[in-house]
């Protein structure tokens, strides 16, 4: 199996069972990959400036990408931050996408920017989960489903 097919179905067991049972009964292991791959997902989709709205969304984002070693998108994630320190996890996502939306046209070229640093490195997100997730969790596939 390819490492996207493979954090791919990691990502939607985690998925499911944080929807059934709530992020509480997470691992912190598990919220990794939850987090990063959903980030992923949501930049890849629209623009880095996607993360930013999602109401689970925090510097702690950050320190996960720091976590599997993509230190460069850690880096990413923290300038994003720091442009939009009046988001904080508290603030649900209307409240977000309005500071957002009421920043983003004036500070573009800066996203655009960071969107773009985060492809440079995107491909090897799946590399360097699928390792985390075998050095970490090296049994989660076996025992679920």
């Amino acid at each position: 199996m390819r490492d996207f097919e493979y954090v791919d179905k990691v990502f939607c067991f985690i998925a499911e069972k944080e929807q059934d049972n709530g992020v509480a009964c997470l691992t912190c292991e598990e919220k990794v990959v939850l987090w990063i791959w959903h980030a992923r997902g949501l930049i890849e989709n629209g623009g880095i400036e996607n993360v930013l709205i999602w109401e689970d969304a925090s510097v702690e984002l950050a320190e996960m990408f720091d976590e599997i070693s993509l230190k460069d998108l850690s880096k990413v994630i923290k300038k994003l931050f720091s442009l939009f320190p009046e988001l904080n996890p508290s603030l649900n996502s209307a409240k977000r996408d309005k500071i957002v939306s009421s920043k983003a046209s004036e500070i573009k070229e800066q996203l655009d920017a960071l969107t773009s640093e985060f492809y440079t490195s995107m491909n090897c997100i799946e590399i360097y989960l699928a390792k985390y997730i075998r050095t970490t969790m090296p049994n989660w596939c076996n025992t679920k489903k």
